[in-house]
Formats: structure tokens, C-alpha cells, sequence
């Protein structure tokens, strides 16, 4: 998770105000997810934003992300969490 986190940080700090960064893994594992969550608490200028799109049927989708979980979803298993850079 420590190579996750770090590639998160450096692509933070090249991220434009305003500009969005998708974190995404193709696994459920809940130890994965948490990198996506570690980089708002490491960066305060983040938020977790919700796409404005329809995710498929039986996807969870809450303020920290979006997750398909495959006897929900009938899809391969994967999380996704998008992240804005607040303007100064």
C-alpha cells in the first residue's frame, strides 16, 4: 500500500485547482480502497466527489467512493474513488 500512497502524493501535487484524480483498483479488498482515503487525510485541499453518472445496478456508491461487488453486481469486482482539488 506504501507504493499506492506514494504515487497518489506525487500525482496530487501535480494536479491543477479544480482538477479531479480518479483512484481506482480491480480488487474489493478493503486495505486497497483505504489509499484512496489516505490521500484526503494527508491532503486537506482533496475532497471526495461523486461522479455525475449512472453506476450500474447493485454498485454502492457513497461518499468515499463507488464499489461492485460481483454477486451484487454481476461484474468483475472493483472500487473507485474520485477526488477533487479545491481552488484556493
Amino acid at each position: 500500500m506504501a507504493t499506492q500512497s506514494a504515487i497518489l502524493d506525487t500525482a496530487a501535487a501535480h494536479l491543477k485547482e479544480g482538477g479531479r484524480l480518479v483512484y481506482s483498483t480491480c480488487t474489493i479488498d478493503c486495505r486497497e480502497r483505504r489509499a484512496g482515503a489516505g490521500l484526503v487525510g494527508r491532503h486537506p485541499e482533496f475532497r471526495v466527489v461523486t461522479p455525475d453518472v449512472r453506476f450500474p445496478a447493485g454498485m454502492t456508491v457513497g461518499d468515499w467512493g463507488a464499489l461492485s461487488v460481483p454477486t451484487r453486481t454481476g461484474m468483475d469486482g472493483f472500487f473507485l474513488c474520485a477526488m477533487q482539488k479545491r481552488d484556493s
